[in-house]
């Protein structure tokens, strides 16, 4: 596994989550609205407990995922703050924080570091030659 390929998938791994999250909440919002409708209507001409009993369901199921998702993140994180701990240039670290785990744009990488996006982009090449290097010598990552 090269650098890149980690700092992606934790990427993509943190862009799940968020998307999870968003999903769970909705459900929550239409599962409460149908609660208090149904809570507020004494005489109720419908009532389809199936359908709410799916509504929980899938609820359930989605925490489930976005709870292994979460796990699966933070293995991938302590593996990624391992490897950056051990850069020799703290502009590496930072550089790579910024744009693969907080999710900043070059822009805002930049101005972050107090540089040029350019330079920015400069420092990414080297500190993920740096990783690579460092990942090279460590069996969790060999393939």
């Amino acid at each position: 596994m090269r650098a890149i390929e980690l700092l992606e998938e934790y990427e993509k791994l943190r862009k799940q989550i968020i998307r999870l999250d968003s999903q769970i909440d909705e459900i929550r919002e239409r599962a409460e609205s149908i609660r208090s409708w149904a809570d507020g209507d004494k005489v109720q001409t419908w009532h389809d407990p199936d359908k709410i009993g799916r509504v929980i369901a899938k609820l359930s199921d989605m925490e489930d995922e976005r709870n292994d998702l979460i796990i699966e993140a933070v293995d991938r994180m302590n593996d990624i703050e391992e490897l950056l701990r051990e850069l020799d240039n703290p502009d590496y670290s930072l550089v790579l924080q910024y744009k693969y785990i907080r999710g900043y744009t070059w822009k805002q990488t930049a101005c972050r570091m107090y540089c040029t996006s350019r330079w920015a982009q400069i420092l990414k090449g080297r500190a993920l030659r740096a990783m690579d290097e460092r990942m090279r010598h460590d069996s969790r990552f060999l393939e």
